[in-house]
């Protein structure tokens, strides 16, 4: 007897099943590795920003 397991991979984001094994491996589908990665580099320009503005304080 073989015995077979199914990983179900679910996005780290919406929590939908994740299909293909690139998905599987960001842990993230195609649509939200996009905004998370859009969501990534809003956060890196704010603290940026911040910096920028720190600066000119000084």
């Amino acid at each position: 007897m073989v015995k077979t397991t199914t990983e179900s991979v679910q996005c780290q984001r919406c929590g939908r099943k994740l299909r293909t094994p690139k998905a599987m491996e960001l842990g993230y589908g195609r649509v939200c590795h996009s905004k998370y990665k859009a969501e990534k580099a809003k956060e890196e320009m704010d603290r940026n920003q911040m910096r920028l503005e720190l600066d000119g304080v000084n």
